[in-house]
């Protein structure tokens, strides 16, 4: 049922750049964001503390994403409770 259907795409290491607030695809997630509230942004926050060390500042996210504390963890939370993990 597309109404009970949820769906995260969570980010680390080199997808950060994805969920960046200068990503080339802002336009395109704001559009999906926008018409999905079923689906959530979610950048992984110890990839997001090593990007700022290599950047030397911190990493601005697009409003449409948030932070979480590490992937692995919420990817692991969520399988535990039934959801489906595809990585890509």
């Amino acid at each position: 049922n597309p109404d009970t259907l949820r769906l995260e795409v969570v980010v680390n290491s080199e997808g950060l750049n994805f969920l960046r607030a200068n990503s080339p695809y802002a336009d395109r997630i704001r559009e999906l964001a926008d018409s999905n509230q079923n689906l959530s942004f979610l950048a992984c926050g110890l990839a997001m503390q090593r990007a700022a060390v290599v950047d030397g500042a911190p990493v601005q996210l697009l409003p449409d994403a948030s932070r979480i504390d590490a992937a692995i963890k919420r990817i692991l939370s969520r399988v535990n409770d039934g959801w489906v993990y595809v990585k890509s």
